[in-house]
């Protein structure tokens, strides 16, 4: 989205200005603050994922419009015949904050610094919905989310997984299968995106697995029962989020709220 070979010349001397600003010994807030406003697309310009990067810019200034998304995207679920497929259709460019809404309370990294990539491919077999990577003091991690139906098959009466789960769950073994053999394919297919001016740090290149969460996102709330949400708790010891669409809607509005990830 905003590539440094692409920015106008003025665009560059603010860039410049802000690398400036950011190097110094002591930031001058103020300064930041500014020139940062003024110019969102700095943000961009100076993250390993220009084009994937989470930008807070776009939740604190176009409060009105995602949060119309996230009406429209209410409407869209209740419509019993609605597929996991329309919803990611519905989740496209403008809308990927909803996805990332799920870093906000399962997750403890992505707020100090975060991008999302759809549809990203584990090869040959493999694709997840979309991989999340995110900061915390401890450096990057990574999440990678499958949607699976919002109706039908979610548990059976006692509250016991039903096809919908046990198959978004068969997935992520996969996924966790695949990843603890494949992790340099990974950083590889990671690396097309990168900002060529930057050279990523060390858990890009160093597979560890504690660094990677896994989610699951299926069925309403209505479908979670006592049993279900112990099953819920005793997946996320194995770093596995398992969620329902409303809960995403409500993480989608607090994220939203908040104004940043």
């Amino acid at each position: 989205m905003y590539h440094f070979d692409e920015l106008t010349f003025e665009q560059k001397e603010k860039f410049k200005e802000f690398k400036k600003i950011t190097s110094s010994s002591e930031i001058d807030v103020e300064a930041w603050c500014k020139i940062t406003d003024e110019n969102p697309y700095l943000w961009h310009t100076d993250s390993y994922f220009p084009d994937n990067f989470l930008d807070d810019y776009i939740l604190r200034n176009n409060y009105n419009e995602c949060n119309g998304y996230i009406n429209e995207l209410k409407l869209l679920i209740e419509n019993r015949s609605c597929t996991e497929r329309e919803i990611l259709n519905f989740i496209s460019n403008d809308k990927l904050f909803i996805a990332a809404a799920i870093l906000k309370s399962f997750t403890l990294f992505g707020h100090h610094d975060g991008y999302i990539f759809k549809e990203f491919e584990l090869p040959p077999h493999y694709v997840c919905d979309y991989l999340i990577v995110g900061k915390n003091s401890d450096g990057y991690h990574f999440l990678l989310i499958e949607f699976e139906n919002i109706y039908n098959n979610i548990t059976i009466s006692d509250g016991d997984f039903g096809t919908t789960i046990r198959k978004g769950l068969n997935q992520i073994d996969d996924w966790k299968s695949w990843m603890d053999k494949n992790f340099q394919t990974f950083s590889s297919n990671l690396k097309r995106f990168k900002n060529k001016r930057e050279t990523l740090p060390d858990e890009f290149n160093d597979y560890d697995s504690t660094r990677f969460t896994y989610c699951v996102v299926a069925g309403r709330r209505e479908d979670y029962k006592e049993k279900t949400y112990r099953k819920v708790r005793e997946l996320s010891k194995q770093n596995i989020i398992l969620t329902h669409y409303d809960k995403l809607l409500e993480e989608a509005e607090f994220l939203l709220n908040s104004g940043r990830y």
